[in-house]
């Protein structure tokens, strides 16, 4: 008797290191006691949401940290989105390894070079735009100025020049369609392995 292959969506995220969240949390906090949404934890994405079993999405995982070197990220400035998880975030410095992070990942998920969540349908200018999230949610583009305002206001220092290592991925339940992230869960996390050849 066949044995059924149950399929999920799987994100896989790099997460800040624990020293770094309490004032990222609490310019999420803020956020979300003005305007609502669900809570999560703070990361960057590194590969969107893909439907996979969780057999698959775990040896992608951790075939692709084998490989992977750790690598550092920079927060820029806030910026605001145009999609209910792309809301209100930290823009991460597109710097060389963040981008072939990106990229050898998606090559070990088997998706090609572009990741087009949150671009335009057939766009071809609009690739992967690394960002950490501050706030998910369907605001106008008064409210998210407002937000942008707040953020700047009281965590600007944090926005702007704020670095952190990455020494691993975790690969997270992420069904897009749960907007109160119900469903959403770490579920692994594998160390990066590989070496840096400088």
């Amino acid at each position: 008797m066949a044995t059924c292959v149950v399929e999920e969506w799987f994100s896989v995220w790099a997460m800040p290191p624990p020293a770094h969240h309490p004032r990222i949390k609490q310019a999420m906090e803020m956020l979300r006691k003005r305007f609502g949404g669900p809570e999560f934890e703070p990361h960057l994405t590194v590969v969107g949401a893909q439907k996979l079993s969780l057999a698959q999405a775990s040896d992608r995982l951790q075939n692709a940290c084998r490989l992977l070197t750790p690598f550092h990220c920079r927060l820029t400035h806030v910026g605001c989105g145009e999609t209910y998880f792309q809301c209100v975030y930290a823009v991460v410095e597109a710097s060389d390894q963040v981008m072939q992070a990106n990229l050898q990942a998606r090559r070990f998920f088997e998706l090609g070079p572009v990741d087009g969540v949150g671009s335009s349908s057939g766009s071809k200018d609009i690739g992967y735009m690394p960002h950490l999230s501050l706030l998910y949610g369907d605001l106008t583009d008064e409210e998210k100025q407002e937000a942008k305002e707040m953020v700047q206001n009281n965590f600007g220092p944090l926005i702007s020049g704020t670095q952190f290592q990455v020494n691993s991925l975790c690969l997270y339940r992420t069904d897009t369609s749960d907007k109160l992230l119900k469903s959403w869960e770490k579920v692994a996390e594998c160390q990066l392995q590989g070496k840096c050849l400088q």
